[in-house]
């Protein structure tokens, strides 16, 4: 046999391979996920932003991740809660909205399921990835407000202001947000469409990620750092806690408090917790790495440290406006197997999160 027909048999080998792959793959979504067979869903395809901002896309799905008809995370809803029932609002960034945890176990839905023997609750995981607490403030007036919720979790993502280096400046007084009866509901968003993108090759780097040691993706994520600081000049680097990005996190955090008060509903705020403590064992530095390539200009210290800061800002901001905190950071600080990445739960944390929630939520009664 010549050596170029050896080489096209190869060439059709490997064809055939990787077709069978990519409609295998292809086909396990559609069958256990329900996503279409010849689509090319995105992560981003999860998300809209319209004249009401950024929110969740309605009915869209990517992977493991189900938004129902109103953009929310989980089973379906109604506009207003049922008569006589309690309804629930957590929200938050991506540590809320569910990332590492296995589907249905992000600790909104596992909360829902440990109330549901308490009477008629109702728990709405309304979280956004991505999301500060000052965007929270909008993202409550324009859309969250009107789905009239008796209490409001905040489970804010300090870290959004770590590299905050300006005062927090006064907002302007927005207007109430319109009646849920009256305010009309946005028209559906026409879903992007995307190029070819094989399933398979992306299951493909999961499978490689994971089997890679985190010292290597640690080497990975110190040399992006590396690039990105070069021509930085000594002064751009955060050495510490930064006092204005405390302080706008407690301008922003006291905002989201009066916007959900001004529409009825009862606020808990919960301290963020870390897989991480200080000082900082040696395990801990592959996850502080590929935090450091969001914000390259900071000590891996710093990340805890902040973190840390800030809980105590929202334990502060919780005396002074007189609402309940729940101290998750005290509960879950340093709890190794709680976690997928620096703030990220896995099942064991969720699980953990939402007991902690059940037993401390207070739980008021519809109309109170």
């Amino acid at each position: 046999m010549s050596g170029w027909r050896l080489a096209w048999l190869w060439c059709a080998a490997l064809a055939g391979f990787l077709a069978a792959a990519e409609g295998a793959a292809r086909l396990d979504d559609r069958l256990f996920h329900g996503v279409p067979f010849f689509a090319n869903p995105s992560y981003d395809d999860l998300f809209v932003r319209d004249d009401l901002g950024r929110r969740g896309r309605p009915n869209a799905q990517f992977g493991k991740w189900q938004l129902n008809r109103f953009g929310f995370r989980g089973p379906e809803i109604t506009l207003l809660p049922r008569h006589g029932c309690t309804r629930i609002a957590v929200m938050g960034a991506s540590e809320t909205f569910g990332y590492d945890e296995s589907p249905g176990h992000e600790f909104p839905a596992l909360l829902g399921a440990k109330l549901a023997g308490r009477g008629c609750i109702e728990v709405v995981n309304v979280a956004v990835v991505g999301m500060t607490t000052g965007t929270m403030v909008s993202y409550w007036r324009n859309w969250v407000s009107r789905f009239q919720p008796d209490l409001v979790v905040v489970y804010s993502s300090p870290l959004f202001y770590l590299a905050s280096d300006e005062p927090p400046q006064a907002a302007a007084a927005a207007p109430p947000a319109a009646p849920a009866e009256a305010a009309p509901m946005p028209a559906p968003a026409p879903l992007p469409g995307h190029p070819f993108s094989s399933r398979f090759v992306k299951r493909l780097r999961g499978v490689i990620h994971a089997a890679v040691p985190a010292w290597v993706w640690m080497a990975v994520s110190r040399h992006q750092v590396e690039q990105k600081l070069a021509g930085l000049p000594p002064e751009a680097l955060i050495h510490a806690p930064r006092a204005a990005g405390l302080a706008a996190y407690e301008h922003d955090l006291v905002r989201l408090i009066a916007a959900v008060r001004a529409q009825g509903a009862r606020v808990v705020l919960v301290t963020h917790a870390q897989r991480a403590e200080l000082p900082l064992a040696p395990r801990a530095l592959p996850d502080l790495w590929e935090e450091r390539t969001w914000v390259p200009q900071a000590d891996l210290p710093v990340f805890i440290e902040f973190d840390r800061a800030a809980n105590a800002v929202t334990q502060r901001v919780a005396a002074r406006e007189e609402v309940p905190v729940i101290d998750a950071a005290a509960q879950l600080n340093g709890c190794w197997d709680c976690f997928g990445d620096l703030n990220h739960f896995v099942d064991r944390g969720a699980e953990r999160m939402a007991d902690l929630l059940a037993r401390q939520l207070p739980l008021p009664q519809r109309g109170q």
